[in-house]
């Protein structure tokens, strides 16, 4: 018997409702935080986003302008941990 005939591949998914929903819940919130119009520069290469008035904003040459809820919503982190205001 194979690797591939002793996996029951039919299993059913056992995560609970209440825990999915939790998870939208909490990346919703992340989304929300800071100004969301603010325009960040994001570095495409480090997946970081740099606010207005930092070192760094706008001087990567692998990055762009983004408003703060896009950089968020496509998962980039601020660089200071915090949200623009």
């Amino acid at each position: 018997m194979g690797f591939a005939a002793s996996v029951n591949w039919r299993a059913p998914h056992r995560c609970g409702r209440a825990s999915r929903t939790a998870g939208l819940k909490a990346a919703s919130s992340r989304a929300s935080a800071g100004n969301p119009d603010a325009r960040v520069w994001i570095d495409l290469r480090t997946a970081l986003n740099y606010c207005p008035g930092e070192p760094q904003y706008a001087r990567h040459p692998n990055g762009r302008f983004a408003r703060q809820i896009e950089a968020q919503l496509d998962h980039f982190e601020p660089a200071s941990r915090r949200a623009c205001k």
